[in-house]
């Protein structure tokens, strides 16, 4: 009698813990899906916004531009150069509707 009651308590002790984990498990997926959800949101928002883009922009050119150089009589040579670029690679235009 003594150990059956023994078993039962242990069974329910068992059962208790289990559903605990469960519970936590679920509010960490939840926990998680809201973080990413949120990080979605930022990415989304910064890719949409004029700075977001010009950023972006920026990491796409700074290594197909030539670096400029300290002389003077240089810059046409390197702005004609940077215009080869420009006319050569294809850029998607995006339009902004206020």
């Amino acid at each position: 009698m003594e150990l059956r009651r023994h078993k039962e308590e242990r069974d329910h002790r068992f059962e208790k813990h289990q559903l605990e984990l469960e519970r936590l498990r679920e509010e960490r997926i939840a926990s998680e899906e809201q973080r990413q959800t949120h990080k979605d949101d930022e990415e989304k928002a910064r890719k949409e916004s004029l700075p977001g883009q010009l950023r972006y922009f920026d990491r796409m050119v700074e290594h197909l531009l030539p670096k400029t150089d300290d002389n003077p009589a240089e810059y046409p040579a390197h702005f004609e150069s940077v215009e080869d670029i420009f006319r050569t690679t294809v850029f998607q235009k995006t339009s902004r509707q206020n």
